[in-house]
């Protein structure tokens, strides 16, 4: 039996009572990666996760006053336009005594002219006027990021030092052209998002990462750690349903050629992805000697996927990826793309470079959205026990953050 799923479908998805059921996608079709998601609006940040409302989960690359909570489950509170300061803006139960309050939200890094810009194209940037918001097209879809700041008090000794944090989350599939008249229309976008938490000093000194899975970077490689994965509440399409279930990302070494089953779904077996490219840098590599370093710098690195932004609290990276998923039963196929973007608080990325210039890594928490779709025709698919599952589709990821070296 062959069942499509509408082009408009996005979000919704139907479990029929069936054997059987086509799997069909269309760019509307997302596979986040990770637990932790958001839903922003012109005035609001809502955070979200698979553990339930405000909740995330404490990255495995966080480090100093937080190497050892990674996977321990905190709450972070949702934020409103001019709301701020923000008590309580962040709590772990493993770590009661550290009372982080937000006091700013840093104004977006730039020009309001770029949010009008046509047609959409790689490298346009924009902050819609008096927003916290940076937007960025890249090959594949959008990056957004804000930042943050403000100070954690030990409430045992009432020591107190600043903190500095920068989010960021990807759209794939949209440039933010199209993110932004779904803001005027829709009111909220929803995706995932992961985040980097820098105290340079004091009682709990330490970068706190938000967000599983991690990620590391070198000069010739992107390491998923851990390679298994979780499919995040974000996933729209018939990936909507596999929220929660398992997925698994292989490694990739830069300029090694395709990756055959680059992403792996337990619940979706006979789905193979294959990544075919990491798309080329979009910055000039003449901004990675800038100094000293400043906001809104920009690099890519000769020969690199990798893209770097200076923001107001550290740096942000992202790169991009294409690829081809193939039905094994079937042997139909269709691209997908995708967006990894991570994000180090406290550093700039001259200081990132350093350490990748001596054969050194550096780790984050990441977040990734990857879109599929379509299939056509329709494509049959076999389904465990009696679900059938509409549609195919993905979404995104998150980084690691402490840097090492060889």
């Amino acid at each position: 039996m062959l069942l499509r799923l509408p082009l408009s479908t996005a979000a919704a998805v139907t479990v029929l009572i069936l054997s059987s059921a086509p799997l069909q996608a269309t760019m509307q079709d997302t596979v986040s990666i990770g637990g932790t998601s958001l839903s922003l609006s012109a005035t609001t940040i809502d955070f979200f996760s698979l553990g339930g409302p405000n909740a995330f989960d404490v990255g495995a690359t966080s480090s100093g006053s937080y190497a050892a909570l990674g996977g321990a489950i905190g709450t972070i509170q949702n934020l409103t336009s001019g709301s701020s300061p923000v008590s309580n803006f962040l709590t772990i139960p493993s770590l009661p005594h550290a009372q982080f309050t937000l006091t700013s939200i840093a104004p977006g890094i730039f020009s309001a002219a770029g949010c009008a810009a046509t047609p959409p194209a790689v490298g346009q940037n924009c902050t819609p006027p008096g927003s916290p918001f940076n937007f960025i097209n890249t090959p594949t879809g959008a990056v957004v990021s804000f930042s943050a700041s403000g100070t954690v008090v030990n409430t045992s000794t009432g020591a107190q030092a600043p903190f500095s944090t920068t989010f960021s989350t990807e759209f794939t599939g949209q440039p933010f052209q199209s993110v932004l008249a779904s803001l005027a229309t829709a009111g909220a976008v929803s995706a995932p998002y992961s985040a980097s938490i820098n105290v340079p000093a004091g009682d709990f000194a330490g970068t706190l990462d938000v967000g599983q899975p991690s990620l590391t970077l070198s000069a010739t490689m992107v390491s998923f750690g851990p390679s298994a994965v979780t499919i995040g509440p974000t996933s729209t399409g018939a990936f909507g349903t596999l929220s929660g279930t398992a997925a698994t990302l292989q490694n990739v070494t830069i300029g090694s050629g395709s990756v055959s089953n680059f992403l792996t779904l337990a619940a979706l077996p006979q789905a193979d992805f294959t990544l075919t490219a990491l798309n080329p840098g979009i910055f000039s590599a003449a901004g990675c000697a800038a100094t000293p370093p400043a906001v809104d710098q920009n690099c890519t690195p000769p020969g690199s996927p990798f893209n770097f932004i200076n923001t107001p609290t550290g740096a942000l990276a992202f790169f991009s990826a294409e690829g081809t998923a193939t039905d094994t039963n079937t042997l139909l196929q269709t691209p997908f793309e995708a967006t990894f973007v991570t994000q180090f608080a406290g550093e700039f990325y001259q200081s990132l470079f350093e350490t990748l210039a001596s054969d050194g890594t550096v780790s984050a928490s990441y977040s990734v959205e990857i879109g599929a779709g379509p299939f056509s025709p329709a494509v049959s698919v076999p389904e465990p026990a009696t679900l059938a599952l509409l549609g195919i589709g993905l979404a995104g990821l998150g980084f690691s953050r402490r840097k090492r070296t060889h």
